[in-house]
């Protein structure tokens, strides 16, 4: 005889699989520790919270989204008709359209962080928004870019060994040639002193 117990929430009536839940209530315990946790929210309610709280923020303090962000941390909501940056929707409807090229940037540096306060956007070249990343620390220069091989302090050594081969300090350090050539000729790690 088949087993017909069934999960224990009200009104879901699937079979009971472990702990008294059903396959999709136990997965969500299992995650959240709570098997009515749900990341989707009403239909309309991430709009109508753009709307009523974001779009009428006039605080100087950072505003943190609380939905979904992009893997790189910024602010992230479906509107027309697909995913867009919350900074950049944001950005466009206080100051108009972008400019060919230009970037919604934050004046606090927090974007990585979700802010979507409006006071802190403003539209920025590629290479004005770069200068903002070097002040506020965020730009993934040097030893904090995910695919650098070298330190700074290895950096810094091999602007120093002044009469050491090129080929030497390149197999010392695990690198081209062409790198060490590099970073002598201050191409690349320029930021360094």
């Amino acid at each position: 005889m088949a087993d017909s117990r069934l999960c224990s929430i009200p009104d879901c009536g699937k079979p009971h699989n472990s702990k008294g839940l059903c396959k999709k209530h136990y997965a969500r315990f299992s995650k959240y520790g709570d098997p009515l946790f749900t990341k989707v929210t009403p239909g309309g309610y991430i709009q109508d919270f753009f709307e009523t709280v974001v779009c009428t923020y006039e605080g100087d303090e950072c505003l943190m989204w609380p939905y979904s962000v992009t893997p790189g941390g910024y602010a992230s909501f479906w509107h027309g008709g697909r995913t867009n940056s919350v900074h950049r929707v944001l950005c466009a409807k206080v100051h108009g359209p972008p400019p060919l090229h230009h970037h919604a940037a934050h004046s606090c540096g927090n974007g990585h962080l979700g802010c979507v306060n409006k006071n802190h956007l403003s539209w920025k070249s590629v290479k004005e928004n770069s200068k903002d990343k070097i002040v506020h620390g965020t730009q993934q220069r040097g030893q904090k870019n995910g695919n650098s091989k070298l330190t700074e302090a290895d950096a810094m050594a091999i602007i120093s060994a002044e009469g050491v081969p090129q080929n030497i300090l390149a197999k010392q350090y695990g690198v081209t040639q062409a790198l060490v050539s590099k970073i002598r000729r201050r191409e690349m790690w320029k930021h360094l002193p």
